[in-house]
This record gives C-alpha cells, structure tokens and sequence, in this order.
C-alpha cells in the first residue's frame, strides 16, 4: 500500500470512528510512524509503505479509532508555543490552563518566587519561566510519574524549577508572590473529621472547613495562606463553589469581607474533548488597591472548530484586557463593590451570572410593524372574501 493510500485508509477509519479532526489525526500519525514531513510525502506519496511502518500505523490508527488523545498517542502537545512530553501520566493541556498562564505573566516579574500547585505536565511553570527570567519557579505534584513528565518537560524547554512530591497541601514552605494552579475538582479531604484542622491557621480565620466530600475551598484557602503579602494567586475552579450554600458560601463570605477576591472569570464550555462544563478561573490577591470584584463573562468567547471551541489570539487578548482594565463593559465585564456582594440579596454568590447582564440575541419585534402587516392581511383576506361572493352570486344569477 503507497503512502497516499494509508493516509486516505487512516482518514476513511477515523471519519468511521466520529473522529472530528479525521483528516488532520491521519496525517498526523503517519508523520510520526514514518517521521516524515509534507516535502517528502509529495515527493514518495505512489512508493509503497515499508511493511515495518505499516504494521506501527495501524496500531496508532487502532489507538485513535478507539478514542486515545492524539496527544497521548504521538506523545507531546503544544501549550503557549512550546512542545511539551505527554502521557497518560498527565493531563493533556488545556486552552482555559493558557487564560491562567497569561494572568499570570501580567503580574510575575523578575526575582519573585513563584509556585504550580498540581503541576501535572508542568506546562503552566515551565511556560511562566521561559516567558520571564531570573524567577525562582517550584512546582509541586502527588504523582511520581507525573513530576517525572514535569521535570523532562522543564529539560526540554530549558528551564530551571524546582519539583516537590507532595499531595494538595504538605511539603511546601514559605511564601510565594505568585501562585497558579489547574487543581483536580470536588477532591475528598479531612476536613471536619481531623479536629486538628479546625485551629489549623491555614484554614481557621474562615471560621469553618470546606466539606470533606468537595475540598476545593480548602485548596483555596491553603493557596492564600502562601501568598506574600503583596501576592496574587490564580486559580482554575469548578463552578459550584462560587454557588453552592454551606460552609463554601461561608469561606466566600471570608474572602470578600477581607477583599481577598480580585476577579472571577467565566470561561466558555466545551473547551476540550469530551469535557462540557465550563470552568471559572478565580483571582486571589492581598493589598488590593479597591473594595470590588470584577466579573468577567468570557463564556461566549470561542471560536468553533468541529464539535469543540477553542479560545483565539484574540479571545485570550481580551479576557486578560478586560482585567488589566478593571472596568464595566456591557454584557461583557462588571466591576461589582464587596457591599453588593455581601448584600441580602446576592448573599455572597460569586456567579459571574448574577452580576454581568445576558444579551438578549433573540429577535427584537417591531409590534407597530406587526400590526399593520395583519391588518393589511385582514384587509386583503376581507376583499377576497367579498370578490369571492361577487362570482358566486354571478353564478347563481
């Protein structure tokens, strides 16, 4: 079989396997296994495929077929520009991670110490250090294998960091100026059920423990207790605990009344394969120079490829804008004080929902119009009506 042949046989299989990106994935594959490029593939498309390279083909095709991430199969993906090593070790990187990495470039500057909590493939910390120089970067994972991506990663790239094998909330000491974090949602903690954690000053001055079953809130305020006092924190965060009632809307309570909630992003669904929720990015930051949050409704900002969205150049351009700017755009962005926050009313819901007003991009009626359109129906129904008797009554002279 020539090489244009597989690569037609690798598209129809994929198509078949309601693989979205059939055409692109077929090609990319067989680059991998034969490690050939686009000149050499014009150049040999009617030469026969050696055997070898057949046989390698149609296991990766099987792979993808079967639903494996591409990523995963060719074994590296691209985050912000740079080529990253995957494997099933590691989540693959994801577009909200790089709305992450860009807030945080805004304010990281050189000398400061930095800190990735969940670092996983170790994108976001080896993306941040080859952006900015002279930064003291550490990042921190519970998994071995993960760390051990991480650290090829950081090799590959070129950058120094510091790795640390410890779980969401050990092992790490100090305080940083910056921390970003893409952390696992709704992971069971202790909580309640270690009394210890109840004076334990990370989570203390909030009064109350996140739910052992949800620790996201938990992870949040561990976040904040390692920030410097100047710091600033970024944090990717399942949308129900900006919601939901309990001990989490009494931690929101802790973080607004201490103007600690610098801003809430909402971030559009479906950003990812085979993931349909949409995910908030929420920004910590002590000595804050206003008594506000800033809402930001990014949920339509996409642009659609096949079945998935992606966020453009320009999307990202102006999420991270209206940030920096800090300032109300209709439908868009809204400035909100803590007062209105905390109010009866709102109760300290930090839904970008309830603050940024919906666009409503149904069809506007014009009623005026409307109704002279069915008199003028009426009008014409009722002449049609008399002509009609007109030639009956001819008819039956």
């Amino acid at each position: 079989m020539t090489y244009r042949e597989t690569v037609n046989l690798g598209e129809t299989v994929l198509s078949m396997a309601d693989i979205a990106e059939a055409k692109t994935d077929a090609w990319l594959l067989l680059e991998m296994v034969c490690k050939i490029d686009r000149s050499f593939y014009y150049l040999h498309m009617e030469e026969d495929m050696p055997e070898e390279q057949m046989s390698e083909y149609q296991i990766a095709l099987r792979k993808r077929a079967e639903h494996v991430p591409l990523q995963y199969i060719v074994g590296e993906t691209e985050f912000m520009g740079l080529k990253f090593k995957v494997n099933s070790s590691v989540l693959i990187p994801r577009q909200d991670t790089e709305t992450l990495v860009e807030e945080a470039l805004k304010v990281v500057r050189p000398g400061m110490r930095v800190l990735d909590l969940c670092t996983g493939s170790g994108c976001v910390i080896v993306s941040i250090l080859h952006n900015v120089s002279d930064v003291e970067g550490y990042a921190v994972d519970i998994s071995k294998q993960a760390l051990n991506v991480a650290k090829e990663n950081a090799r590959l790239n070129d950058v120094p960091v510091l790795f640390e094998h410890s779980d969401l909330f050990d092992h790490v000491t100090g305080t940083f100026d910056v921390i970003v974090s893409n952390p696992p949602f709704a992971v069971p903690w202790e909580g309640d059920k270690n009394p210890k954690l109840v004076i334990d000053p990370r989570f203390s001055p909030a009064g109350v423990l996140a739910p052992a079953s949800k620790g996201d809130m938990a992870f949040i305020m561990h976040s904040l207790s390692w920030l410097a006092s100047n710091g600033a924190a970024a944090i990717v965060c399942f949308p129900g605990i900006m919601y939901r009632g309990g001990a989490e809307q009494k931690i929101r309570k802790y973080l607004v009344d201490n103007n600690y909630v610098d801003a809430i992003i909402q971030l559009p669904s479906n950003l990812f394969m085979n993931v349909t929720i949409s995910v908030d990015i929420m920004l910590l930051k002590k000595n804050k120079t206003d008594n506000a949050v800033l809402f930001v409704d990014a949920s339509k900002e996409f642009v659609k490829v096949k079945k998935n969205n992606r966020l453009s150049d320009d999307n990202i351009r102006r999420i991270v804008s209206a940030v920096a700017e800090r300032k109300d755009e209709r439908y868009f962005a809204r400035l909100v004080p803590n007062d209105e926050v905390g109010s009866k009313q709102n109760n300290y819901n930090l839904s970008v929902s309830t603050y940024v007003e919906q666009e409503d991009t149904r069809e506007k009626i014009d009623i005026i119009k409307l109704n002279a359109e069915i008199a003028e129906i009426v009008a014409r129904e009722q002449k049609l009506r008399e002509e009609i008797d007109r030639i009956i009554e001819e008819i039956e002279g």
